[in-house]
């Protein structure tokens, strides 16, 4: 099995967001009490904010090492 790459923003956004439609959703309908179908747009949102984030902080981070 070839190894994801990470570097790949369009890879990496797209798992952050299918690990936030699971977790969100998991404890949306478990503690809550919510539907299921009401909370998979807001995870949606969340996982492609989150994974801009982190990816914007990677890269930035990644450049950074690279001073005198």
């Amino acid at each position: 099995m070839a190894a994801l790459d990470l570097e790949n923003v369009w890879i990496f956004v797209t798992i952050n967001v299918i690990i936030w439609i699971i977790i969100s959703s998991l404890l949306e309908v478990l503690f809550f009490n919510g539907q299921l179908i009401r909370s998979v747009p807001t995870s949606i949102a969340g996982g492609i904010a989150s994974g801009l984030v982190l990816f914007y902080a990677q890269t930035n981070t990644d450049a950074g090492d690279n001073r005198d």
